[in-house]
């Protein structure tokens, strides 16, 4: 079974809500029920990140947002749980070495593979090289991980939005 384009579009615009809670703020190894990866992956130096599991008409998602605050590297995956394994089906990124915010996803693909290899999506929008927008937005870890929740449908209650900011 594949996930096409049309599907990866879908399923990032589609209305989740968060199951719990979502974690803390973690410099430790991210765990593989929180990623594609089959084993604990190490954050890199002075990297932190945070997770939450949400469900939608579209099924189970993970949005794991990590982050390099002393070298303005911030990244949020969205990650699609299915039986036959975890599919990263799309990326909000931004990083201090090149200005804006930009999205790498599969939409338009013949299909998504599951695991690892799934993180490296063939599209990027807005193309490099083209005018980005929010060029001058100073991304801070609560500021990024709003809008990678935003960007991704995942909708949060007044007390867990409150708690995130924490």
């Amino acid at each position: 079974m594949t996930t096409d384009g049309q599907d990866v579009r879908r399923r990032v615009r589609s209305r989740k809500l968060v199951i719990g809670q979502p974690t803390r703020w973690s410099s430790e190894a991210v765990p593989p029920r929180l990623s594609p990866f089959v084993k604990s992956r190490p954050v890199p130096p002075a990297g932190e990140w945070r997770a939450a599991k949400a469900s939608g008409m579209e099924g189970n998602f993970i949005l794991l947002v990590q982050i390099q605050g002393q070298y303005d590297n911030f990244e949020a995956w969205l990650i699609h749980e299915r039986d036959d394994g975890k599919r990263v089906i799309a990326r909000l990124e931004h990083h201090g070495d090149h200005p804006g915010l930009h999205v790498h996803d599969w939409c338009g693909a013949p299909g998504v593979p599951p695991g690892p290899p799934s993180i490296q999506a063939p599209n990027r929008r807005p193309r490099a090289r083209r005018l980005h927008r929010r060029d001058t937005v100073q991304w801070s870890r609560e500021t990024f991980w709003l809008a990678a929740c935003k960007r991704f449908s995942f909708e949060i209650g007044a007390r867990q939005q409150r708690e995130f900011e924490l």
